[in-house]
């Protein structure tokens, strides 16, 4: 189940994090099987997962300022 719940997870990032200048594979059409598909995929489920984690760091740095500021506001 948590194997199922990570696949969805990941799915759900691709489909929402889709890199604007790039043609969108589809992860369920007809031929999405094709191997051409599957190795394109691959390379942009790569590409979101590292902006997934570059705006994670964005937001951990920026939420490090705020403390920082109420601290200092205090």
């Amino acid at each position: 189940a948590r194997r199922e719940l990570r696949q969805v997870e990941a799915d759900l990032r691709y489909v929402t994090g889709f890199p604007k200048g790039e043609k969108y594979v589809a992860l369920f059409a007809p031929g999405a099987d094709a191997p051409e598909a599957v190795a394109e995929r691959a390379r942009l489920r790569a590409l979101v997962e590292r902006a997934v984690a570059s705006r994670a760091e964005l937001a951990e740095a920026d939420e490090g300022k705020a403390v920082r500021a109420e601290l200092a506001a205090g």
